[in-house]
């Protein structure tokens, strides 16, 4: 629900089709029952009350070739694109165009707008813009699994958001803290890394398909105070620091991109821990892995590569302990409490 300048509130009901059929809440008749079945508290509620519009809206999610052009228009807002509304991503897309129109116009006003500027914001946004959207869409198989839906959030809090925000704030809402030459010149030296991130996201898309397919139920949770952990609420302060020089810009890209491999590396060894206990004892200790080698396929490891070059010389016992605390286990077996330090 959305509370609106008018003092009113408006309340949707958002689905994916493969899931809740839009034929099913498409009229006001429909959607009162679908809220009387699904949701009956707020449905008494708005019994007591007078609807004063009622709209639907298919395809909610939309893309766009181009948003920015370098012929000097651009669209910003719903007029673009508009990405999945779970975790309401929208306000942060619609600032991201704002921030980068003010800045082509300021460019213009000099006389330094390029072509070669414009393009390749266009096309930054628009990768940002749908790879958030696959993001949030990722966790929809995930929603009747509490613990592990909380875990898939957890590594995504702990993978894009860190160097997703780090370019918000430094990038785009501070635009004066860099010159345009520098950013892009960062952008384009960290491309590669961008990539890798980009794949090693895919790879944990499937890592925790097929940890909600092979689940024992091992977790639970009662409660998760997201900035209780120490590394996420750090790295995201971080993030929002104002940047020095690009170098400074650049090396805190990088620690959001590292924070990202020594997660997905985390809950691979959860995911273990839950699925295939037996196999914890072929995991190193001091526990590292290749992040971009992990998988529910121990038959599979070492042909893909797993145990080569492990990602990180980092400690990674301390992010294990912090994320492993927040879940309850039904029990355990003696390698779980040797590699995250258990008494």
């Amino acid at each position: 629900d959305t509370s609106l300048a008018t003092q009113h509130t408006s309340i949707g009901i958002v689905t994916n089709e493969e899931v809740v059929p839009f034929e099913s809440y498409c009229t006001p008749e429909l959607a009162m029952q679908w809220l009387d079945e699904h949701e009956p508290t707020l449905a008494s509620h708005l019994a007591q009350r007078q609807r004063l519009d009622f709209r639907c809206m298919r395809r909610y999610t939309y893309s766009a070739q181009r948003v920015f052009s370098p012929e000097r228009w651009a669209c910003t807002g719903e007029a673009g694109l508009f990405t999945d509304p779970f975790l309401s991503s929208g306000s942060d897309l619609i600032s991201m165009s704002n921030s980068l129109i003010s800045e082509f116009i300021r460019l213009d006003m000099q006389d330094e707008l390029k072509s070669e500027i414009v393009e390749q914001w266009n096309r930054w946004f628009l990768n940002t813009a749908e790879g958030t959207t696959r993001n949030i869409q990722s966790h929809y198989s995930h929603f009747d699994h509490g613990a592990l839906h909380a875990a898939k959030l957890l590594w995504g809090f702990h993978s894009r958001p860190v160097w997703f925000f780090n370019l918000l704030f430094n990038l785009l809402l501070m635009p004066g803290a860099l010159s345009n030459t520098d950013k892009l010149a960062v952008l384009k030296e960290l491309s590669d890394e961008f990539e890798k991130v980009k794949q090693l996201s895919q790879r944990m898309t499937q890592l925790f398909d097929d940890w909600q397919a092979m689940s024992r139920g091992l977790f639970r949770f009662d409660w998760i105070d997201y900035f209780s952990l120490p590394t996420l609420r750090n790295t995201w302060e971080d993030a929002e620091r104002t940047p020095k020089s690009a170098a400074d810009f650049r090396d805190g890209l990088l620690r959001g991109f590292r924070l990202a491999e020594d997660a997905a590396q985390v809950f691979f060894y959860l995911a273990v821990e839950d699925v295939a206990p037996d196999h914890l004892k072929r995991l190193p200790i001091p526990f590292g892995v290749n992040a971009w080698a992990v998988s529910l396929r121990p038959e599979a490891w070492e042909e893909d590569g797993l145990f080569d070059s492990p990602s990180t010389s980092r400690d990674l016992s301390p992010l294990i302990e912090e994320i492993s605390s927040l879940f309850m286990r039904q029990h355990a077996c003696a390698e779980t409490l040797q590699l995250v330090g258990v008494d």
